[in-house]
């Protein structure tokens, strides 16, 4: 089929109209939480109060997006995605299940700060080191969340976890297929006022594949 339509933010709407939790995550098909993340998100009292009492302007815990970080595996070592179908076989090994892990990763340098040139995602002008919500502190903070001043481009879609109500914001449906449709949403969150923290207890991680 041609130019096909794929109604994503649709799609997005009738996930989150549809959960039984609290929180919810909106990540790619290919962007992996962290093992420590799930054990952190099972305890959403300790998340809001670590909340809380880093921002005391933010008195509504429910208009609060914890942005989680991303990271993935370095443009040489995905190359060999290019040519092997199922190169995640051969790159498992070398996945992150913790900050521990993640950092010795870093330090070989086969892991790094995902797409870290686009726009959408770094939150300084500058090419700097760390850029992705995460600075040298985010290494070794010992709170679950540090606060995040802004979010400074008009055009940046971290991945966010959030508490569901039935004021919250939802993904626009006047976008379909690529480009923009997360950007609308995290564009929405600011304009309502919404508080953005990163998360210090887990990240997210890109799987690569076969383009």
């Amino acid at each position: 089929m041609k130019n096909p339509i794929y109604p994503i933010n649709t799609l997005r709407r009738l996930a989150i109209n549809n959960i039984h939790t609290t929180h919810f995550v909106n990540l790619d098909m290919d962007l992996w939480p962290s093992c420590s993340l799930f054990s952190f998100l099972s305890h959403t009292v300790q998340l809001y109060e670590g909340l809380l009492r880093i921002d005391a302007a933010t008195a509504n815990a429910d208009r609060v997006a914890f942005v989680l970080p991303a990271f993935q595996f370095t443009t040489q070592v995905r190359e060999i995605c290019k040519t092997e179908p199922n190169c995640f076989e051969q790159l498992k090994k070398d996945l992150p299940a913790t900050k521990a892990d993640l950092l010795n990763c870093m330090h070989r340098e086969v892991c790094q700060i995902a797409n870290a040139r686009l726009p959408t995602h770094v939150v300084a002008d500058s090419m700097s080191y760390m850029q992705r919500f995460v600075d040298q502190a985010w290494w070794t903070e010992k709170q679950p969340v540090q606060t995040l001043p802004c979010v400074p481009f008009a055009i940046m879609e971290p991945y966010v976890v959030m508490r569901r109500t039935p004021r919250s914001p939802m993904y626009s449906e006047h976008f379909i297929n690529y480009g923009y449709n997360k950007v609308q949403f995290i564009d929405e969150l600011e304009h309502r006022g919404y508080v953005f923290a990163v998360l210090t207890v887990g990240f997210g991680f890109d799987i690569p594949h076969k383009p």
